[in-house]
């Protein structure tokens, strides 16, 4: 972590670089945290769905349950770009290639001076 610290205040003032980058770790964290929270509700909507003793009731409500649980069968995925699904993985995997850029690039500019 200190590699990644170095990196965003080497040859620029300390306090702006780093604010800025917690400052978009901690956009992303939230946007994912909350998208994250959406997707559990949403689970927890299709377990109450399914323990309904749904044989009970008459046909019409049967057949509203039956369109209900075809929809929350379906997997809860929310894009972002058309291209990666927002949950807390996204969240880790852009840490960890973050922390290997900072390092590689921190590397590299300590073997070229």
């Amino acid at each position: 972590m200190s590699s990644l610290i170095a990196m965003l205040s080497y040859n620029a003032p300390k306090g702006p670089a780093l604010f800025t980058f917690f400052g978009y770790i901690s956009i992303l964290y939230s946007l994912t945290a909350f998208l994250q929270e959406y997707e559990n509700t949403y689970e927890q909507l299709s377990d109450a769905l399914y323990d309904l003793k749904w044989y009970l009731w008459d046909t019409k409500c049967q057949k509203f349950h039956l369109l209900l649980m075809g929809q929350v069968a379906q997997e809860l995925k929310i894009p972002i770009l058309f291209l990666l699904n927002a949950d807390l993985e996204l969240f880790k995997r852009f840490i960890r290639f973050t922390y290997t850029t900072a390092n590689c690039l921190l590397t590299l500019r300590q073997q070229n001076h």
